[in-house]
């Protein structure tokens, strides 16, 4: 998925659901970024679980603090890995367009890109980051379909804007609530790269959480990360969390 929040938190009124929606190619998106931005911080913790063929698979646990760009005028993220010790104070941060990765044993910052992955997993550093369906996708096609039981719509996007890590999407929105509950990302050249599934998710504090996210690489077959979500909270954090000093000095 593009944003990682995007599996993370869908925020909407409890009531809002028993209301109908006029839905359409035109106001889908916009409808869906709504349920997907929030104007809060966000924290949690996630043990991430990367498969490679041929290997044992490799587990992290790392803590994950954002902030939408409504409170200070651009989007934070921090990442920090915390398990196992061998990468532990390994750090991501990203503030706007600018990305980061710390390493805590030369004690030094990286310039990174939104298209780098996290930890040699299948999560990019933009998916970290907030939603923007609207802005960078239209519709080409709109159908209905059904994902297991759940009633869909099922959305063709392109892309409009140079910032993104797809070429074209090809997205399943539940009806019901208006969430993606499965993304296929696409190359220019119409190959598809990453599948990634959001199953389940929980309400806290009124708000719809997802729980577990899978990540499936379709080019190298049998590599695959999920991941899973715990202490979540939308408490507000403090300035200094989204720096380079905040980082240097948590792995220490």
């Amino acid at each position: 998925m593009r944003r990682l929040t995007l599996f993370l938190i869908a925020i909407y009124s409890l009531s809002f659901i028993l209301v109908a929606q006029d839905v359409s190619e035109n106001n889908i998106l916009e409808l869906v970024d709504e349920k997907l931005n929030f104007q809060s911080d966000f924290s949690c913790q996630f043990t991430m679980v990367t498969y490679r063929a041929g290997a044992e698979p490799s587990t992290q646990k790392m803590s994950l603090f954002s902030r939408p760009e409504e409170i200070d005028g651009e989007e934070k993220f921090l990442a920090i890995v915390m398990k196992p010790d061998i990468d532990k104070g390994t750090g991501y941060l990203g503030q706007g367009d600018n990305y980061w990765i710390y390493d805590p044993e030369s004690r030094r910052f990286s310039h990174s890109s939104a298209r780098d992955t996290v930890q040699d997993s299948d999560v990019n550093n933009d998916d970290l980051g907030t939603a923007d369906f609207n802005t960078d996708y239209k519709v080409v096609q709109m159908t209905e379909g059904m994902l297991g039981q759940i009633d869909c719509w099922i959305l063709d996007l392109v892309a409009i804007s140079d910032n993104v890590d797809y070429q074209s999407i090809k997205l399943w929105v539940g009806k019901k609530e208006l969430l993606p509950y499965k993304e296929q990302d696409f190359s220019l050249t119409g190959t598809l790269m990453r599948t990634v599934l959001a199953p389940k998710w929980t309400v806290i504090e009124g708000k719809y959480i997802y729980r577990q996210v899978f990540f499936v690489d379709e080019i190298k077959r049998g590599n695959r990360t999920i991941l899973l979500f715990d202490n979540v909270s939308l408490n507000t954090l403090p300035d200094h969390l989204f720096t380079k000093a905040y980082l240097e000095g948590s792995s220490r």
